[in-house]
């Protein structure tokens, strides 16, 4: 595949980049794309959106029921179920507005399931429409009045519905809105839809999946001495101002009103609910799934802000290391040099996880691990690229594990479950992995592993209370991370790892990976802990018109989230913001304000890694997770049935019997890095002692 339309003139020290043209290229048909059937895929979708699966409801009538539970009853049927029933067709839970219907309207778009623009048009329609129906309901008086009856008739009664009623009345507090705020959210979804055409529009958007696949080919012969780290950096530089920056730059400037107006409705939403800021507004959200002590924004402020205390002079002290090799310094350095300083890692084994074996290799090594097949079959994958494709990776949670039939005992209040083996009685659950697999490499094997590792654990989760429930953010990341962790496993690594030659990876090559990663671990904890707080800062603000304008703010703590990482600066090229990468992606101007769950994620993934893998050492007497098929119970039975049951993080610390904290990982980034800084050419010195 050649590239065209990019003038990278190179010499020892000067570089002139031609930004006008994009870059593009011949695309070839990827045999590995043709496993996957767009026409099965999307008759199963279309199915989901005409006849979305809904439970039906049975009361066990008992002579023993008091005249009290009798009334909460007839409550339930006469004015809650009839809502609780419609509410899941929307949106899977009543209080989560992601799932269902509207959610696989949104999957079925990202995955360009439409035959033409038409039908595309008349999705988006749909999708907003059911939404519209979902506000309406959750703002009317009369809905609102029949949960606070309801939660009334539960005082004094046990059970889980009673409870279900106290904690709908209690989330109204927070999640439900009046018929004035419901056009500010429609509003928010057209603008939302808005930026994504701009997005798909514009002429930088295919860039994207060339310039990664270049960016790793430039690594990866750097680090096998054929090209120089002056003529690599530059290069890599040229390929990111023609694709992030670009792409970022033609969405702010397209865009800025609209993502104005968004901020804008945001914060007057967080008003009308007594929250000074959006920030404030979402994590109020979460704060009934959190323990004391991260359930605000300054409380998270203050965690994340340690832990770039705590890495701060080792950063230095490691940079300043690495820069003095090449002959610079940190005073001087560039963010394009950034990925040069790092340790090689992921570039050693790129080889040996080829993209079209990726999805393979996780299942192979799912069902190695005691995942059943039914299991790993009940998550679809739709793992590689195509026009217009979103360019990120999620899972859609869009059918939920539910009966076919909720009964409730009348005396006990709670629904009775059938069996979960008996499949006739349940709804088929429906989890969607999207991905866009760019280039070969350990990256993609990573984001397998992430996204497999939300199916798993919503695939093994336990019914619960049957009405669905919602938990803390760094909860639902958890187990993702933790599954990315069997790349820091060496015998993992050589189980999975083969080139396109049929040769397997070498254990010497794979644990020389593990203990660059942990080197490398220091620069992406700061990373994580930097855009986090940036994600918070950026809407802890009341956004209004005589206030700072959301495109500079984005841009500006951008900035100062990139230098908080590294403290290098990073300098325009002919004119060009590198800020602008910020508009490359909608993690942080989506108004999710939700990244601060990945920083508390990797902590609890990294406590649950260590008590998996102490369990398997004294069960099989192996300190690895390769064929272990014993993993899927221990993780099955000690957290993903019921770990988000409690505030986050009390049942990591059941899990582990260690109190949760960052200073494990702080530590273990630490240390790596400062053997590092001491003895450079010792590598087996950095293997580290687990805590």
């Amino acid at each position: 595949m050649g590239v065209k339309g990019v003038r990278v003139v190179l010499c020892s020290f000067t570089i002139l980049i031609s930004l006008s043209p994009v870059i593009s290229w011949a695309q070839e048909k990827d045999k590995w794309v043709e496993s996957f059937s767009r026409d099965e895929e999307r008759a199963r979708v279309l199915g989901l959106m005409t006849n979305y699966p809904v439970p039906d409801l049975e009361i066990i009538e008992s002579e023993k029921a008091s005249p009290q539970q009798k009334e909460f009853l007839n409550h339930f049927q006469k004015y809650i179920w009839p809502q609780l029933r419609e509410l899941p067709e929307l949106t899977r839970l009543w209080w989560d507005p992601p799932g269902g219907r509207i959610e696989i309207y949104n999957n079925a778009i990202n995955r360009v399931l439409y035959n033409s623009d038409a039908e595309e048009e008349e999705w988006k329609k749909w999708q907003k429409e059911m939404d519209g129906r979902y506000r309406k309901v959750l703002s009317s008086p009369e809905w609102q009045g029949d949960v606070k009856k309801w939660a009334e008739l539960s005082k004094d009664l046990k059970g889980e519905l009673p409870e279900l009623a106290r904690q709908m009345h209690s989330d109204l507090e927070i999640n439900e809105f009046t018929p004035n705020e419901v056009p500010l959210f429609a509003e928010l979804a057209d603008i939302s839809d808005k930026i994504q055409s701009i997005v798909k529009k514009s002429k930088f958007h295919p860039t994207l999946d060339r310039t990664a696949e270049l960016s790793i080919n430039i690594l990866k012969n750097f680090y096998n001495g054929e090209v120089s780290f002056d003529s690599g950096w530059r290069q890599t530089e040229a390929l990111r101002y023609q694709g992030s920056v670009a792409l970022g730059r033609d969405v702010a400037k397209q865009g800025e009103a609209l993502f104005q107006r968004s901020a804008e409705i945001r914060t007057e939403l967080a008003h009308r609910k007594g929250y000074r800021t959006w920030a404030e507004y979402v994590l109020a959200t979460y704060a009934r799934h959190h323990f004391e002590g991260l359930k605000t924004v300054s409380d998270w402020q203050r965690f994340l802000q340690k832990t770039l205390d705590d890495t701060q002079e080792a950063t230095r002290i490691f940079l300043e290391k690495r820069i003095g090799e090449f002959g610079g310094s940190l005073e001087k350095a560039r963010p394009s040099q950034l990925a040069f300083f790092n340790l090689p890692a992921g570039v050693l084994v790129k080889d040996y996880f080829p993209k079209e074996e990726i999805e393979k290799s996780w299942v192979k090594a799912m069902k190695e691990s005691g995942f059943s097949s039914d299991l790993i079959d009940t998550i679809h994958r739709d793992m590689y690229s195509r026009p217009k494709k979103y360019n990120h990776a999620y899972l859609s949670y869009n059918v939920p594990a539910r009966p076919k039939v909720i009964r409730v005992s009348a005396t006990e209040l709670r629904a009775e479950l059938p069996d979960p083996k008996n499949k006739s009685e349940w709804i088929p659950m429906g989890l969607d992995i999207v991905e866009s697999m760019r280039t070969d490499g350990i990256a993609g094997t990573r984001t397998m592993l992430h996204e497999g590792g939300h199916g798993l654990e919503h695939g093994s989760a336990g019914p619960g209370d049957a009405w669905g429930n919602g938990n803390s953010n760094a909860y639902s990341e958890t187990h993702s991370k933790m599954m990315e962790l069997f790349l820091q496993d060496p015998e993992f690594l050589v189980h999975i790892g083969k080139n396109r030659e049929g040769q397997s990876l070498e254990k010497s090559v794979a644990e020389r990976f593990v203990m660059e990663t942990q080197v490398n671990k220091l620069l992406s904890l700061r990373q994580l802990s930097s855009n986090s707080l940036m994600d918070l800062e950026l809407w802890n603000f009341e956004f209004g018109p005589e206030k700072e304008r959301f495109v500079d703010r984005a841009k500006r703590l951008y900035g100062v989230a990139s230098e908080n990482i590294t403290q290098i600066k990073s300098p325009p090229i002919d004119g060009i913001d590198p800020r602008y990468a910020f508009f490359s992606t909608d993690h942080f101007y989506s108004g999710r304000c939700r990244y601060w769950g990945y920083a508390g994620a990797e902590i609890a993934a990294e406590m649950i890694m260590n008590s998996l893998l102490d369990h398997l050492e004294k069960t099989t007497g192996r300190r690895t997770v390769a064929r272990q098929p014993g993993i899927a119970n221990y993780l099955i039975k000690g957290i993903f049935e019921d770990g988000g049951k409690v505030p986050f993080p009390l049942s990591i610390e059941k899990l582990t019997q260690k109190a949760y904290s960052p200073d494990m990982i702080v530590k273990k980034a630490v240390k790596a890095a400062q053997k590092y800084s001491s003895c450079p050419e010792d590598l087996a010195k950095l293997i580290l002692p687990t805590p």
